[in-house]
């Protein structure tokens, strides 16, 4: 209590004040919440009015910045394809064909003989196969852009990495097994 205004045993009659207690910090809390309750209603007549024009600008900036980014990322994701091609299509064309004589047709042979004739034989038809994949995949890639569906331009450029992977695979074991007095140069 904070104010007594009445003796004990003193007469007291309706209404009167008799006894003052400290509200100090309730009134405190009442204001803590009204001005918890004026804060959501402010908000709330924000979201009712819409947005600031410089929320609407920070939001829009937000947006143009990620779209770029998507281009960015789709225009790197090509490129990276368009590498793969490049060296799947070096390692093979410029490399692997030394091997073989008539290599982008059906009658490619090895210029050298293999102590294995069924791998000798599974090696040059791999090569007339990957002679269509490597065309196929440059047509493929001529007509690639953002707006392609890139997750399956990615996963046909796996599929043909893996089958080039194979295919040089099997030449570099072929080749490692060579004999010195091989007619071919090193």
């Amino acid at each position: 209590l904070v104010e007594m205004n009445v003796k004990v045993g003193k007469k007291v009659s309706t209404g009167q004040l008799l006894a003052k207690q400290d509200t100090s910090q309730l009134d405190a809390q009442v204001l803590e919440m009204q001005a918890g309750i004026d804060l959501q209603n402010a908000k709330l007549q924000q979201l009712i009015s819409g947005a600031s024009p410089e929320d609407i600008n920070v939001y829009e900036t937000a947006i143009v910045n990620a779209e770029q980014s998507l281009e960015d990322s789709k225009k790197n994701i090509i490129d990276k394809i368009k590498n793969a091609y490049t060296k799947s299509d070096d390692a093979v064309r410029g490399k692997s064909d030394q091997l073989f004589n008539n290599p982008k047709n059906s009658n490619s042979q090895l210029v050298f003989v293999t102590s294995d004739s069924r791998l000798e034989g599974d090696i040059e038809s791999q090569r007339f196969l990957i002679e269509d994949t490597l065309n196929m995949w440059l047509e493929s890639l001529r007509m690639i852009s953002t707006q392609s569906n890139l997750s399956y331009e990615v996963e046909l450029a796996n599929k043909n990495i893996n089958q080039i992977k194979s295919f040089l695979d099997d030449i570099s074991s072929t080749v490692n097994a060579l004999t010195v007095y091989s007619n071919i140069s090193q």
